[in-house]
């Protein structure tokens, strides 16, 4: 499946590898993501659940998903991997590195409103901040 792979999508996948604590950002449909397709996503609380669909994003941290982001970018899925320390920091840091000048206005995690949600007060000390409409990510 390396073959259908962005250019320099292996690579940092090897790479990853050798650093647990670096978060990879890649598209949910890409041949070198392999929830959904080849291993299921893990459970999660709350009623939403990742899909593989065009679109959206998933990071991941020592080959572990941690944080589903849907196609629009309006609803996030935190995912177990993300109650590893430091494991939703460093995928939320990776997500601002990567947008590059794109903010992220969320308005469900979990199936629930961004600001009730359970993990909104981790997503807010990984760098979220509250707003009147859920949690917003501006990028530097």
């Amino acid at each position: 499946s390396a073959q259908f792979a962005r250019p320099g999508v292996p690579d940092r996948l090897r790479s990853a590898r050798d650093d647990e604590a670096r978060c990879v950002l890649l598209s949910a449909v890409d041949p070198a993501s392999p929830w959904g397709a080849l291993l299921p996503w893990p459970e999660v609380e709350g009623r939403a659940r990742p899909r593989r669909v065009a679109g959206a994003r998933v990071l991941s941290r020592g080959g572990e998903p941690v944080l589903f982001i849907d196609k629009g970018g309006k609803s996030v899925v935190v995912l177990p991997a993300a109650g590893e320390e430091g494991a939703l920091e460093g995928a939320v840091a990776e997500l601002c590195r990567r947008r590059r000048r794109r903010a992220l206005r969320v308005a469900k995690v979990n199936g629930v409103e961004a600001s009730t949600s359970p993990h909104a007060e981790r997503l807010v000390a990984a760098g979220f901040e509250p707003d009147q409409r859920g949690l917003y990510l501006s990028s530097v």
